[in-house]
């Protein structure tokens, strides 16, 4: 029985020498998959991977929509979006003035900006301060890049098409939602 103990504990010491010599080179694989990680989180913007689309007409549209800094865009929402919001919705006022009715801004987000990539809008409000009640301090588009107001017009174009089609708040986001699969709420007790 002496001999079977001693065997054991050999056989023992030996399996725990095997693990202690295993272990600096699982350390060292943990150090090499961490030096890696770190080089490619350095990586310079200019050399990160860009997402690109090539389009039917040949066009490319890199789907990078976010700058790194505040972009000086001009004006980027026409007359006849707010004009066609102010008709379906039969808001009161002129559509004209610089403040406009609050569902006008909820909408500029939930029908445009919500179009983006799930990522944008929420990056976007995180980064552009409330300085006043419905005022930030910069424009959501002086967010994008050129790429991203290229999709920011084509999304307006879009609505301002769907509001020309409809009378009411509801057929628009109907459409919305048909055309474009922009969410919305359903009226229960609608009848068609």
């Amino acid at each position: 029985m002496g001999d079977l103990d001693e065997k054991d504990a050999l056989k023992g010491h030996n399996q725990q020498e095997e693990n202690l010599k295993k272990i600096p080179s699982k350390q060292e694989d943990l150090a090499r998959i961490f030096e890696e990680t770190e080089l490619r989180n350095k990586k310079p913007d200019t050399e990160k991977e860009k997402i690109i689309i090539r389009l039917i007409n040949g066009e490319e549209l890199d789907l990078n929509v976010l700058a790194s800094t505040i972009q000086k865009h001009g004006p980027q929402f026409s007359q006849e979006f707010y004009n066609q919001i102010y008709r379906v919705y039969s808001l009161n006022g002129d559509p004209k003035t610089f403040r406009k009715d609050k569902v006008c801004a909820d909408l500029t987000i939930e029908v445009i900006y919500s179009r983006f990539n799930k990522e944008v809008l929420p990056t976007i409000q995180i980064q552009n301060k409330y300085k006043g009640y419905m005022e930030r301090e910069h424009k959501y588009y002086q967010f994008l890049t050129d790429e991203g107001i290229l999709m920011l017009q084509g999304f307006i174009g879009d609505a301002i098409a769907a509001l020309e089609k409809c009378n009411t708040a509801y057929e628009f986001r109907k459409l919305m939602f048909d055309d474009h699969k922009v969410a919305y709420q359903t009226d229960l007790f609608r009848q068609n």
